[in-house]
């Protein structure tokens, strides 16, 4: 079953071509109109709802705030029987999206791992004049209802979070394309606005200055955009979510037990790795995965998931390491295996280190090979 959420108002132009682009893969679907003025987009909207989706759509109409809040909105129009079945997923597009290859989506849900409660899909937000992508954003895009809390965050490019602890796969077979175009004119100054707002009180939110850098670029104002391209790329990175994970912090009550550090520099990397008893490197179909042998060369156990990908070619469990299901209990339960086991940690430590030595992976070897 999926479920679509999409919010509309002042679209006319491209509403019909993101609607047709679901439409064959779409069980139900839930509309919010927002704002106060519109263009036809309504009439559009509910009459092709009455064609394709007659009694198996859900319309709400409210006052526009920014796109999170309209976004959580329609969420909140969902029905509730959705949110109880574990294979609902929700999919969420703008008016003026396009999907790319949706037809494979009922499959590939098929064939999701129970854990999975989003999926990322690479997002077109920018095309050159050939149409050739010029900015490209992996964005969750589709949700599993029954993973509860979800909400949506930033007035703009609103992002997806929950404290409800799930899996996000990555997959290329769909791409959503983004008519930026679109955007130009009145609808840019208005997201502009509600960008520079919310940075101003969200400063660490560096996503936003990224954000403002490329509405800045899209209208042409070019001083303006290196402005904010150049603040984005010299601050120190900082993606996580800092303010998020420390409100969890305080629901928990694990003040004084959970440090957030922000950005560290690599010799602060390398005291903190040297000082603890292990490493828990918990990705989901990471590619590789340095963090792994930055471990292990610091003579130190690494925990991770069976479905974390790259960590696997190096942990081997009980050896180097623990490999725990992806689940909040296995993983607590391997850290605690490493504290009341400290003289086995120590030496699956010591058996990464010797299996990082064994395969020579040094710089040395590597410019070695390439010179041939």
């Amino acid at each position: 079953m999926i479920v679509l959420n999409m919010i509309v108002r002042n679209a006319a132009d491209t509403v019909l071509a993101a609607l047709e682009s679901v439409r064959e893969i779409v069980d139900f679907a839930v509309i919010g109109f927002a704002g106060e003025s519109d263009d036809g987009t309504e009439e559009q909207v509910i009459n092709w709802l009455a064609e394709h989706f007659p009694e198996r759509n859900v319309i709400g109409s409210f006052e526009f705030k920014d796109f999170a809040d309209a976004r959580n909105r329609v969420l909140a129009l969902t029905p509730e029987p959705f949110f109880q079945d574990p294979n609902t997923w929700m999919i969420w597009l703008d008016a003026d999206d396009t999907v790319l290859g949706a037809a494979e989506l009922p499959g590939i849900l098929e064939q999701m791992p129970p854990h999975a409660g989003a999926i990322q899909f690479p997002y077109i937000y920018q095309q050159d004049e050939h149409g050739n992508p010029l900015v490209v954003h992996d964005r969750e895009r589709l949700i599993r209802l029954s993973v509860r809390g979800w909400t949506w965050f930033r007035p703009v490019h609103e992002t997806l979070r929950t404290a409800t602890p799930h899996g996000i796969v990555r997959l290329d077979n769909l791409t959503w394309v983004h008519d930026w175009k679109a955007n130009q004119g009145s609808r840019s100054a208005r997201n502009l606005a509600l960008l520079e707002t919310y940075h101003a009180e969200h400063p660490e939110d560096r996503r936003t200055g990224l954000y403002i850098a490329h509405s800045h670029y899209s209208n042409e104002r070019w001083a303006e955009a290196l402005e904010w391209f150049a603040r984005y790329y010299h601050e120190p990175d900082n993606e996580l979510d800092l303010k998020y994970i420390e409100s969890l912090i305080r629901e928990g009550g694990l003040h004084g037990k959970v440090k957030t550090m922000g950005w560290i520099s690599s010799e602060e990397k390398v005291e903190l790795m040297a000082n603890s008893l292990g490493c828990v490197f918990i990705p989901f179909g990471e590619d590789y995965g340095y963090v792994t042998l930055e471990a292990f060369h610091s003579r130190k156990p690494v925990i991770t998931c069976a479905d974390s990908g790259g960590p696997l070619d190096f942990v081997r469990d009980g050896v180097t390491g623990l490999v725990a299901e992806p689940d909040p209990r296995a993983i607590a339960g391997a850290m605690d295996r490493l504290f009341y086991g400290m003289e086995a940690a120590r030496k699956m430590g010591q058996a990464g280190y010797d299996s990082v030595v064994s395969l020579r992976m040094t710089w040395d070897r590597i410019i070695e090979r390439l010179a041939g």
